[in-house]
């Protein structure tokens, strides 16, 4: 009931013009990438500018140097931090870069963040390595956060019988997934079968 709570006296701060910055958190973004992730979340930031909310995303890249970059993208600030590859690469490589997401965004980008603090986190699953990284922002910030849960990870591993549900890197998973959720103040998800 409180999430219920939360979430209508959030829409409506945002209906009364209230101008928040939001912090925006995925694993894919553009240009760098032509995914749905990353497309859906800039259409999602640049509707924040456009109702004039200042918007920060935070996301993974393999092609920069330095440990994080600051660039614009249609008024939305894009904080890139340094990262191995998590798309298009093999299982194994995958799941060790993804699991290494929150520490490398903090490790990278905590002086950023520690100074700009915003007053609301987004962040975005897949993937599920999110959940460090969200519990340490809300207790610097002392915000809420707002998950968009677009697939149950690992379940699909489960369903699909790539993956035991009884084998140790499911229990990994399992854990994961659960420090993922534990931070969400509210989890949004597609569809209300699910």
């Amino acid at each position: 009931m409180k999430h219920l709570v939360l979430f209508i006296r959030l829409k409506q701060l945002l209906k009364e013009g209230f101008k928040m910055k939001i912090c925006l958190i995925v694993d894919d973004y553009l240009p760098n990438s032509k995914k749905v992730a990353g497309k859906m979340m800039h259409e999602l930031a640049t509707e924040f500018t456009f109702k004039g909310h200042e918007v920060t995303v935070i996301t993974p890249c393999t092609k920069i140097k330095l440990q994080y970059e600051i660039s614009n993208l249609d008024s939305v600030r894009v904080c890139r931090f340094k990262s191995g590859k998590i798309k298009n690469t093999s299982m194994v490589e995958r799941v060790i870069n993804e699991s290494l997401l929150s520490f490398r965004a903090w490790r990278a980008c905590k002086d950023f963040l520690k100074d700009n603090k915003h007053d609301l986190i987004i962040y975005y699953s897949p993937s599920i390595f999110w959940g460090q990284l969200i519990r340490k922002l809300k207790k610097i910030w002392g915000v809420k956060s707002y998950l968009v849960l677009r697939d149950f990870y690992p379940q699909m591993f489960f369903d699909e019988g790539l993956i035991s549900k009884y084998s140790p890197i499911a229990i990994y998973f399992r854990l994961i997934e659960w420090l993922c959720y534990l931070p969400a103040d509210i989890i949004a998800i597609e569809s209300p079968k699910n």
